[in-house]
């Protein structure tokens, strides 16, 4: 591996490195006009010196992110085909040591050199244009020779040919989905009605009521499809005649079945880049992970480098803003890939009640209509936002934003507890505390891990009311109680915000959670919600030295597994 690491002495002496600009004198009267003298010319020399120590910064951050990707590429070589990555589901383990799966590796170094090659690109064009413009520095000339050397000295990586791959393939899959949907609907229209098999199934069943779906024939649809996608096919062995055959096939083709073919060649394209997106992710651990990818990268879950921006992207950062640009910005495929399920989901619930409303005459009947609606709210759309929130929110804290209090949830180290301490959304425990069917089981083991950790702090700060907690009676009492019609639950969670409120002023926390929301318990999913907030709060607290693993060098101080 090839290290990198530069002091601040060292950087000031690469920063110091250069020849200062030679200062013109004025030219008579029109000096005096613009104001040129003896202080205009401190100012110049003053910005030259300035300029020269950021041109010989940029400089050395240009050699830095070089080796950098040097080093990556170096670790990617020993990554197996299918590499054993982490996870957060460890409850059962130790986080030293967490529950660790296979993940697909397909396309990451054609990934990983994409990334580097496109970041490659931007700074030279950065460097040619300071060139062009006369402002290059004098160390911009050897930077820019080192990141050409460097470009030329990858594999060779031809984007069109690899997405062309991809686009046969999804109509080859979707050629063989078409052919399965053939047979299938033969087989089971041979023995069972068609019509008699789907409303069987209640989604389909509804579905099928829909006046479109109703007078759809399956069967024949299928063949249509089978029929445009195999021509299409015909038409990419480029004979004279195939572009003419794969043109009229289409403008002959009825929109039901143009609009099945593009839903059925979306989900072939969605099903091919599900394993690229877990190698683009991989690839996103591999870059946030320097400059110790190669120790921690089967330690790390993949899901921390989701949200953040660290190691090799902190230096593309940095040598962008040296030279007064911004980073090409990544193309976001894993969430991309994320974002069909929660939207279609959405899509299908929401015209599904509608129809249901509107075309079996429920829209005269208002209180069962809201009752299906806030049913449906609840249960089926409400996680698919909450989805799409963290998506859009993940994205954001990507590209430097703020990370969402609300959305995220992470580990963070106390000084009174040795195992690390987990932050949980706000939103996902309201969102949770409305299952009613789940009330009972949810509400006692989010209070009973939370009771054990406010018993620890109140131990460690000598806190009367919190050390002698008792984290089973208080966890049967808040959850098994609702079953007592909810009384037990109601006096747990009103006296919450006071133990919560006395360990934060317990820690030094500033604004502690008032008692008075106490008054909230008739609205439980609201001092859920409130309560997560201020817990949040508690961890994270300035009066508490937290060790949050925001940054990959805290990952470095964990135990080698």
């Amino acid at each position: 591996m090839v290290s990198t690491e530069c002091s601040a002495s060292s950087r000031m002496t690469v920063a110091a490195d250069g020849d200062l600009p030679v200062m013109a004198p004025g030219s008579g009267p029109r000096d005096s006009v613009d104001g040129a003298g003896p202080g205009k010319a401190v100012g110049q020399a003053a910005e030259g010196i300035l300029d020269v120590q950021v041109v010989a910064g940029a400089t050395a951050a240009v050699r830095r992110l070089l080796a950098a990707y040097a080093s990556t590429l170096d670790v990617l070589d020993d990554v197996p085909v299918t590499p054993m990555v982490a996870t957060r589901w460890h409850w059962w383990s130790r986080p030293s040591a967490p529950i660790r799966l296979p993940r697909i590796s397909w396309m990451l170094r054609s990934l990983t050199l994409w990334h580097i090659d496109r970041v490659l690109t931007g700074a030279e064009r950065i460097f040619r244009r300071r060139s062009a413009l006369g402002i290059a520095g004098a160390g911009e000339a050897d930077a820019l020779n080192a990141v050409t050397e460097f470009r030329a000295s990858l594999p060779s990586r031809s984007r069109v040919l690899r997405i062309g791959v991809l686009a046969v393939a999804a109509l080859v899959v979707a050629h063989l989905l078409a052919t399965l949907l053939v047979n299938l609907n033969r087989t089971v229209g041979a023995s069972i009605p068609l019509s008699a098999s789907i409303n069987r199934i209640p989604f389909l069943a509804i579905i099928n009521r829909i006046p479109f779906f109703a007078r759809i024939n399956w069967i024949s649809l299928s063949a249509s499809i089978n029929q445009l996608l195999n021509s299409t096919l015909d038409a990419l062995q480029l004979t004279s005649g195939s572009a003419g055959l794969v043109l009229d096939a289409l403008f002959k083709a009825s929109p039901a079945v143009l609009a099945a073919a593009a839903a059925l060649v979306s989900l072939s394209l969605y099903l091919i880049l599900w394993p690229v997106a877990c190698a683009f992710r991989l690839k996103r651990l591999l870059l946030n992970l320097y400059p110790h990818a190669d120790s921690r990268l089967s330690s790390t879950p993949a899901s921390w480098s989701m949200t953040r921006s660290t190691g090799v992207y902190d230096l593309e950062q940095e040598t962008f803003a040296m030279l007064g640009a911004r980073v090409p910005r990544e193309p976001p495929l894993d969430l991309l890939v994320s974002l069909p399920i929660p939207i279609c989901w959405i899509s299908l619930w929401v015209y599904s009640v509608a129809f249901l409303a509107i075309g079996t005459g429920l829209a005269a009947d208002l209180p069962v209509v809201l009752i299906l609606g806030g049913f449906v709210l609840l249960f089926y759309i409400t996680p698919a936002a909450m989805r799409l929130a963290w998506l859009a929110a993940a994205w954001r804290s990507r590209n430097g934003r703020p990370r969402s209090a609300w959305l995220f949830g992470d580990e963070v180290s106390v000084p009174w507890r040795s195992k690390p301490v987990r932050c949980r959304s706000p939103l996902l425990i309201g969102w949770l505390s409305l299952m009613l069917p789940y009330t009972c089981l949810i509400i006692w083991w989010l209070w009973w891990s939370t009771t054990r950790h406010l018993r620890e702090l109140g131990r460690a700060y000598d806190v009367k009311h919190l050390r002698g907690m008792h984290p089973a009676a208080q966890a049967l009492a808040a959850g098994p109680g609702v079953v007592l019609y909810g009384l037990p639950t109601l006096i747990v969670l009103s006296r919450a915000p006071r133990f919560v409120r006395e360990a934060q002023a317990a820690t030094g926390l500033e604004r502690p959670v008032p008692r008075h929301i106490a008054w909230l318990v008739l609205i439980w999913p609201v001092l859920c919600v409130r309560l997560q907030r201020e817990l949040n709060r508690l961890w994270q607290g300035p009066g508490i030295q937290i060790d949050q693993h925001d940054e990959a060098i805290d990952l470095a101080a964990r135990p080698a597994v």
